[in-house]
């Protein structure tokens, strides 16, 4: 017995970054602040790849208002590539954290076809809680500290996580 994986003829766009989110639909990897995303779109027509489409990228916020606009021509691979940089801003820093949609459209034989993608821009890890194991220490004493964090991200990374502590003096 043999199954055939499932295939979607016809014309096909499919928007991810460099962390992912290949499949219509799926979602990429986090971004950090500041952090350069690469947004590819993979176009076919009948599995096979449509060179020198155009392709829009609308890139929304977390607020629901578009970003901006660009557009790509795909390559002989039948990608197009777009490159940005996130936002930081210097009087409101954290206003764009949250979770970000890319739409990518494209006509293919008299069809206009569209891929979604999201993926979160936010800090790699976040610290829930840090605890002592007692309220005071006598000099020389060790201190055990319990750190609670987390992170959105789908891939592993190491993380240094230092502690300082000082005395009233």
């Amino acid at each position: 017995t043999y199954t055939a994986p499932y295939r979607v003829l016809g014309a096909q766009v499919d928007v991810y970054t460099q962390y992912g989110g290949q499949e219509p639909g799926k979602p990429s990897d986090m971004f950090v602040p500041q952090e350069e995303v690469v947004l590819y779109a993979k176009v076919t027509y009948n599995l096979w790849p449509e060179q020198n489409k155009d392709v829009a990228f609308q890139v929304i916020d977390p607020h629901g208002d578009t970003f901006f606009i660009g557009c790509s021509r795909t390559n002989a691979s039948g990608i197009a590539e777009y490159r940005f940089r996130l936002p930081w801003l210097c009087t409101d820093p954290e206003y764009y954290l949250g979770t970000w949609t890319v739409i990518a459209t494209v006509e293919v034989a008299g069809q206009i076809i569209t891929d979604t993608l999201q993926f979160k821009y936010d800090y790699l890890v976040h610290v829930w809680k840090t605890v002592t194991d007692k309220p005071e220490y006598e000099h020389g004493e060790t201190i055990t500290v319990t750190i609670e964090y987390g992170s959105a991200s789908m891939q592993e990374h190491t993380v240094l996580i230092s502690v300082v502590a000082k005395d009233e003096t």
